[in-house]
């Protein structure tokens, strides 16, 4: 057996060098915090937050709110929403409540025949 004394040594689990070896690389940037809200500013982002209110999501399908805060609202589970979603004036919404987990069978049937849902839907499509 033989031994070579002037090979160099390297602890386990440092990088030797090479094409692979590790690099000091720059932070992400990336805050965990974001992640509860999905990176989402604004009154719609109280629609992502797990202490939502029922009132407050009331106040969110609200027909004054702006579109894209009653869309966010219709994305989420909570019991309740697709239906009331199902009823919204812009059809996107509408749209979005289709996919709800608890639209009752003749609201479903509703939006599938709905002329407005069925424009956003092909325009999702294409």
């Amino acid at each position: 057996m033989s031994t070579n004394r002037d090979q160099p040594r390297q602890r386990r689990g440092q990088p030797t060098g090479g094409q692979f070896a590790e690099k000091a690389k720059a932070a992400s940037g990336l805050s965990l915090g974001a992640a509860t809200t999905h990176g989402i500013e604004g009154p719609e982002a109280i629609a992502y937050s797990p202490t939502v209110t029922p009132d407050e999501l009331d106040g969110l399908l609200d027909h004054s709110q702006p579109v894209h805060v009653r869309a966010a609202a219709a994305r989420t589970p909570y019991p309740g929403v697709a239906e009331r979603a199902s009823y919204d004036p812009n059809p996107l919404v509408r749209a979005l409540a289709l996919e709800g987990w608890d639209l009752t069978e003749e609201s479903r049937e509703r939006l599938k025949h709905d002329p407005g849902v069925g424009d956003v839907l092909r325009a999702l499509r294409d």
